[in-house]
């Protein structure tokens, strides 16, 4: 079965006839080419983006003061989130904002050579 040709459809369907019109706008339907995806070459921008791609998680148990709790349930449900979300966007925002933590780090870092800090992330290189 294959798809129809604009002059098939008007057959079929009829011109734009005004007097079947219920005031919306009618479009010429053409038939799209679903046998590829892409062609080879080809720059594609999708009208969608794609879902963020989610980290790797690691579980982590702390104590918090009550007060502290209630705040961090509190802003989560603010910001429409869960808890751990909040934790870990709050710390990321203290890394990068921390310039002496930075340093510390940078050095400590090159002494080591074996892993940097990079984007709020304590990363590995091999």
């Amino acid at each position: 079965m294959g798809l129809a040709s604009p002059e098939a459809m008007r057959q079929r369907f009829g011109k734009n006839d005004r007097k079947h019109s219920i005031g919306f706008p009618t479009y010429k339907l053409y038939p799209l080419p679903f046998t590829t995806c892409s062609l080879k070459g080809e720059k594609r921008m999708p009208i969608l983006k794609s879902p963020p791609k989610h980290p790797k998680n690691a579980t982590i148990q702390v104590r918090l003061e009550e007060e502290v709790r209630r705040a961090l349930d509190c802003y989560a449900e603010f910001i429409d989130a869960n808890p751990s979300y909040v934790v870990s966007e709050a710390l990321k925002l203290l890394f990068r904002k921390d310039h002496e933590f930075n340093q510390w780090l940078e050095q400590r870092m090159n002494s080591n050579g074996k892993e940097h800090f990079e984007g709020g992330a304590l990363n590995k290189t091999v």
